[in-house]
């Protein structure tokens, strides 16, 4: 017998049933959300939420309202992906020459005790209502972690930093992530 999910939209203050900061299924073995990987894996949303660790408004919808996420989220990611094999790239679209464009992003360290602005904790990329934070599946994806701060259920400082650091963030996260799957033997 296929498996019945309940399927949740979590909403932050900017976010709409239309365009949620994320959608949960509960039904399996795990609570599940639908990760910029395009795929549903495990999460700890609704459990941060329970316990008052996050502060999103929960929301049931239907089946057809989480597929319409799900090409939502596709879509995002595509956008995203493309946004950044341009910038990788160094032009913007249409105009073969990306130092003449506005910075698109503004970035920041999180930077806890046991961390340094050389090597903090994460970054974030704000851009006017999309917050972003680079992954361990060395990815940008949405996050909350910002408003976490702002709420006081995250103590971070956060330190405004340039593209370039970002950039290196992202190397360092990658030898982070090779670091651990050499040492679990993957």
């Amino acid at each position: 017998m296929p498996l019945r999910y309940r399927y949740y939209a979590l909403l932050g203050l900017r976010d709409t049933l239309a365009d949620p900061f994320a959608v949960v299924r509960v039904g399996g073995q795990f609570a599940e959300s639908f990760k910029t990987d395009l795929r549903w894996s495990r999460t700890d949303l609704m459990d941060r939420i329970r316990t008052g660790r996050d502060d999103f408004e929960v929301v049931e919808i239907g089946e057809e309202d989480a597929n319409r996420f799900e090409a939502s989220q596709a879509r995002r990611t595509a956008d995203a992906r493309e946004r950044d094999a341009h910038r990788a790239g160094g032009r913007a679209l249409g105009t073969g020459d990306h130092s003449k464009m506005a910075p698109r992003y503004r970035y920041y360290a999180l930077v806890g005790v046991p961390d340094t602005l050389e090597n903090p904790h994460a970054v974030v990329r704000v851009d006017g209502r999309t917050e972003e934070t680079f992954t361990t599946s060395l990815e940008w994806a949405r996050t909350d972690v910002m408003n976490r701060i702002r709420w006081g259920r995250d103590d971070y400082e956060v330190v405004e930093i340039g593209e370039e650091d970002a950039e290196r963030f992202e190397t360092t996260q990658a030898r982070r992530v090779q670091a651990v799957r050499e040492r679990d033997g993957e």
